[in-house]
């Protein structure tokens, strides 16, 4: 099977919610407004959050299944099988631990790397050049064994850099 290319949005994935949030007025954009409870009443919802209730005529959650399903209460209680598949739907990558590193130079090419690892042993699965298109910032970005999830967040660095010594070059920088 070929691999389908991966993309990324130049400046960043946030450059796509300005770019949505740019078609709307200032007044009907809420940040930081977490929602707890959709009620169905008649022929519209009643979306609640912390500090204000809206109206809609539809919902479009962008929230994990498992996440909607645990968080939000919704009113009238949703059938037993949607339930049972929310609670159940697995979410690609919800296990997942990123980590990002972000250097002056991209070392990792001047080795005549690509800055790209794969890897079944150690803390770093998988790991990726992340620099910026116009050589502005360099960074490298990955994904953790799972498995280390209850180690810290400073000794997962230290883990990582004796990783990527080992990968991408031969003396300690």
């Amino acid at each position: 099977m070929e691999q389908q290319p991966s993309y990324r949005i130049e400046g960043g994935t946030s450059v796509l919610i300005r770019t949505l949030a740019g078609h709307l007025q200032n007044e009907d954009l809420f940040l930081d407004e977490p929602v707890s409870k959709i009620t169905a009443n008649n022929s519209k919802l009643i979306i609640e959050g912390i500090n204000n209730k809206f109206e809609a005529g539809k919902v479009i959650s962008t929230l994990p299944p498992r996440l909607l399903a645990s968080r939000i209460q919704i009113e009238p209680d949703l059938p037993k099988s949607v339930k049972d598949l929310l609670s159940v739907t697995h979410t690609w990558m919800g296990e997942s631990m990123k980590f990002g590193l972000t250097f002056d130079d991209p070392f990792w090419l001047e080795e005549n790397s690509s800055g790209t690892v794969f890897s079944n042993v150690g803390l770093v699965t998988e790991m990726y050049d992340h620099s910026m298109r116009d050589g502005s910032q360099h960074a490298v970005k990955g994904f953790l064994n799972s498995t280390y999830f209850s180690v810290s967040k400073e000794e997962r660095l230290k883990m990582v850099l004796k990783q990527l010594r080992k990968y991408l070059w031969e003396c300690d920088r």
